[in-house]
């Protein structure tokens, strides 16, 4: 199983008559559970930024700016039409799923909750040809 098989979970709650979000993820089914700090109410969450892309040995390595408000970071491939690759909570993911010699495209955008409940904008887009 790959850590884009894993759903991570998100959790809200009202606190003193406030809504408060957190995401709750592990990496694998055998991996600790992680609990991330809540999103502040009116947090608005912008575009990642300095998106790069590299490649070797037939894979993809994605790294971007971290987004104040975002707990987590919805990986897009352009081919790919269902949506986010992976969502991870890292400001970077690496594809394995792909050939050599192919040319991709990837975005990235932030989440304040889980789950595509508060998706941010698009990042650039970057492209890559596989190595």
């Amino acid at each position: 199983m790959t850590r884009r098989d894993i759903a991570p979970l998100a959790v809200a709650a009202l606190v003193g008559g406030a809504a408060m979000y957190a995401l709750v993820a592990g990496p694998s089914p055998t991996q600790p559970v992680t609990l991330v700090a809540p999103v502040p109410s009116g947090c608005v969450l912008t575009a990642p930024q300095n998106l790069t892309a590299t490649s070797s040995g037939g894979s993809v390595h994605l790294s971007w700016s971290p987004v104040e408000c975002a707990r987590a970071y919805g990986v897009h491939r352009e081919d790919v039409p269902q949506g986010a690759l992976g969502s991870v909570t890292a400001t970077e993911y690496t594809d394995r799923t792909l050939r050599v010699g192919a040319q991709v495209t990837y975005f990235v955008t932030g989440y304040a909750q889980e789950q595509q409940i508060r998706e941010g904008p698009l990042s650039e887009f970057v492209q890559v040809v596989v190595q």
